[in-house]
């Protein structure tokens, strides 16, 4: 008999506590990564806010992915990721944009921008709640999830981290502001990366433009953060616009030609 070799490293089974601890670690570093971009937004230092957003949206991304890989998905962990959620994407991008584009502005658009910041982290709120308490299994989003919504305000401050001034660019940030609330609380369907499954050979053809996509963020980061977060704003759009066509010409009654005055 061939003698048994002794195995340095031996498979153990993880425990419970030890599956749910990495995506907890992640939803944790969702919320420090919102709070530092509200500390950061109070003391001028926009870029870094807008890149501390980023930093946010991709752990909100892996908690959920390593949560589903992992089994380790529960009702504590799911209310935990709204509330972080809430401060990342609700809180953040209001103190965020509010400084960065109307601190300047307290008696006049400062107010109103104060008023839209509002509506927007409330409209985030409902988005979140209506989240949690949808249990249909889908492969899309219903509204604009809230991450992409602070990711189109993080991207365009993180491009573009002047403070700006007494301009009608003021006036297109309130109504930036007051769509993506619009579009957090509609009946649009986002699409949702829940579907993307890495295993799957279909995922082979996703491997070169993600690499063309990392490629770009390394040599490009602020164009290549606005262009993601805008692309995946007017895909979106765009898909929805051509459900609702499509649905009108199924709705629509054929017509038939008028019948002639001779017989077959």
């Amino acid at each position: 008999m061939k003698p048994r070799r002794r195995r340095f490293f031996r498979r153990r089974s993880l425990r419970p506590k030890e599956i749910y601890l990495l995506p907890t670690t992640f939803t944790l570093l969702n919320m420090l990564f919102g709070f530092s971009a509200i500390v950061a937004a109070t003391h001028g230092r926009y870029f870094q806010a807008a890149g501390y957003l980023s930093l946010a949206i991709v752990a909100d991304g892996l908690d959920g992915r390593f949560a589903r890989m992992m089994g380790a998905a529960s009702p504590m962990g799911r209310e935990l990721d709204s509330l972080a959620d809430m401060v990342s994407f609700g809180v953040a991008p209001v103190i965020l944009v509010w400084r960065w584009a109307f601190a300047a502005e307290p008696h006049t658009l400062g107010r109103l921008g104060w008023l839209v910041g509002f509506i927007f982290m409330a409209a985030a709120a409902i988005r979140l709640a209506r989240f949690n308490v949808d249990t249909v299994a889908r492969n899309y989003f219903v509204g604009m999830p809230a991450p992409a919504a602070a990711a189109v305000i993080a991207s365009t401050i993180y491009y573009y981290p002047n403070p700006l001034g007494r301009s009608l660019v003021q006036v297109a940030v309130l109504i930036a502001l007051l769509g993506l609330a619009a579009l957090m609380v509609s009946q649009i369907r986002f699409a949702s990366l829940k579907a993307l499954d890495l295993r799957s050979p279909r995922s082979h053809a996703y491997i070169f433009p993600i690499t063309l996509f990392l490629v770009f963020i390394f040599y490009k980061p602020p164009l290549a953060l606005v262009f993601c977060a805008y692309a995946y704003f007017a895909g979106n759009l765009f898909a929805h616009v051509r459900r609702m066509l499509g649905a009108k010409r199924k709705a629509a009654p054929e017509e038939h030609p008028a019948a002639s005055g001779a017989t077959p």
